[in-house]
């Protein structure tokens, strides 16, 4: 039979080893988190090192980010770490 299987002596599949999840993953963000969060990704944070402050994996990070409107869906869903400035209006 291919592949076999531990009663025929051929050795049995290993599945991969699980990735842990940061501690506070799939928990809500708290109003003080989110102040925490805007602050330091305003002072210049980018959101891998964010991800490891707050125990959140960087997507989740990027996501609460356009939540808080700090960055635009688009650069979250490209990994860009900040939002483009909008342009000063003319006049």
């Amino acid at each position: 039979m291919p592949g076999g299987d531990a009663r025929d002596g051929a050795p049995a599949e290993v599945p991969p080893p699980v990735k842990p999840r940061p501690t506070r993953a799939g928990q809500p963000w708290t109003d003080e988190e989110d102040v925490r969060l805007a602050a330091a990704f305003d002072s210049g944070e980018g959101p891998v090192k964010l991800a490891r402050a707050f125990e959140r994996s960087p997507t989740a990070v990027r996501l609460r980010l356009v939540k808080l409107g700090r960055l635009s869906a688009e650069d979250a869903i490209s990994g860009r770490a900040r939002r483009e400035p909008a342009a000063a209006p003319a006049g």
